[in-house]
């Protein structure tokens, strides 16, 4: 016995409807059902977010040398939400230095974060605000409250290059097949640093937060 599916052509005149009530399958005017991917899904629903940091003309400087405990950019996690970073990008303004290094981690809340603080910019412009902290200062200038550990530290991202600037191309880019979920109370680092003098840059990272008791 086989089921048929059927769905509604929703193509010149897109609808929706109200959390609890049933909406027919939208499918094309040619029978493909419309399915919508994670990211944008969240994008629509007002769950994605992004913290940068350095305007046009006016890059930060990162740390010299990557330093235990400071970053340049963090984001908290508190109680009863869940944050998944899904891009981070750092494009390289001046390269001062030899050895760069960057990194992206998390780790479990143990103090408060003193830093700047960012508001996190939704994705869905005129969105609502993210319930999540943010906080962006050059050269090491986030304190996350504790040194790394092996044991408790999360890393996500790392970059190192030993050579001079000029001979590489100065972006990285982390866009991670599977973005860790990170259930609060935790927190989200980014370093970006390099040895003798700390390098100039653009950096962003864009983030999807929902509440832990949506998704466990």
């Amino acid at each position: 016995m086989t089921t048929q599916i059927q769905g509604i052509v929703n193509q010149d005149s897109p609808r929706s409807e109200s959390d609890g009530n049933w909406i027919d399958l939208k499918v094309s005017k040619r029978g493909e059902a419309c399915v919508l991917d994670f990211y944008i899904a969240a994008a629509l629903e007002q769950r994605a977010f992004q913290v940068r940091a350095g305007a046009l003309s006016a890059p930060l400087v990162g740390d010299v040398v990557i330093t235990d405990q400071v970053c340049e950019m963090a984001t908290e996690s508190g109680t009863g939400l869940t944050i998944m970073p899904v891009e981070l990008s750092i494009a390289i303004n001046l390269g001062g230095g030899t050895l760069h290094e960057y990194a992206a981690k998390s780790r479990p809340w143990t103090t408060a974060i003193t830093g700047t603080s960012f508001t996190a910019l939704p994705m869905y412009l005129g969105g609502i605000a993210a319930r999540s902290l943010s906080y962006v200062s050059a050269a090491g200038g986030v304190d996350v409250g504790a040194n790394e550990d092996l044991l408790l530290d999360r890393l996500h991202y790392h970059f190192a290059q030993p050579i001079a600037m000029g001979a590489w191309e100065g972006l990285a880019l982390w866009n991670p097949i599977a973005p860790p979920p990170i259930a609060g109370r935790s927190i989200f680092y980014v370093q970006i640093a390099a040895d003798t003098t700390g390098p100039s840059y653009f950096a962003h990272y864009n983030f999807i937060e929902m509440s832990t008791v949506n998704i466990s």
